[in-house]
């Protein structure tokens, strides 16, 4: 800790973004074999004073809090990730397959999996485009799943069942991975 420490001081270095989420956990009460989290209400906000002063001389902002949705930052202050993130991590031994819920959960519609996502690389990312010489590969993708999800939204069918409920008829088709690929070089950086 104390070489991180030195590098900060040293270097001069400053928080250029913070994250916002709120997380739920869970995990068996007596093992750590299978632990889930879900983030949501994810929030990136800029800390840095490229263009602007937005920190001055502190160390951080301090005209932000914890008061979701911080509809009082200018837009290009912050972005607003639109969906939620859900993290499995599986104590497994060599060879030993996950559980068929998590398998089934994996292959089904319900989610998306982002190999090597970063709450921090995006927010840096999206927040300084101009500043960033690469931008992480499921940028574009992400802008496509966006507009999906609110599509179905949109055009989703309301029927309503024997009880007199809505529900909403969304397909259940089986979505592609997006597969992990080198980063293609941010032309907006170069000009």
């Amino acid at each position: 800790s104390t070489e991180y420490q030195n590098a900060v001081i040293n270097k001069g270095l400053k928080p250029v973004l913070r994250t916002f989420y709120n997380r739920i956990a869970f995990q068996y009460p007596d093992h750590a074999r299978i632990r889930i989290s879900l983030d949501t209400d994810l929030c990136m906000i800029r800390e840095d004073n490229f263009g602007r002063p937005r920190s001055k001389e502190n160390w951080r902002r301090e005209d932000v809090k914890t008061d979701y949705p911080f509809d009082y930052l200018p837009d290009e202050d912050i972005t607003r990730f639109p969906f939620g993130i859900l993290e499995i991590k599986l104590q497994t031994q060599y060879g030993v397959k996950a559980p068929q819920w998590i398998e089934d959960l994996i292959n089904s519609h319900l989610v998306e999996q982002v190999p090597k996502f970063s709450k921090f690389v995006h927010g840096v990312s999206v927040l300084n485009k101009d500043r960033v010489p690469l931008l992480p590969y499921w940028l574009p993708e992400l802008d496509i799943l966006e507009k999906k999800e609110k599509e179905k939204m949109i055009n989703g069918k309301k029927n309503k069942n024997l009880n007199g409920n809505i529900s909403l008829n969304v397909s259940i088709e089986r979505k592609k991975k997006i597969e992990y690929c080198e980063p293609s070089p941010n032309k907006l950086a170069n000009n």
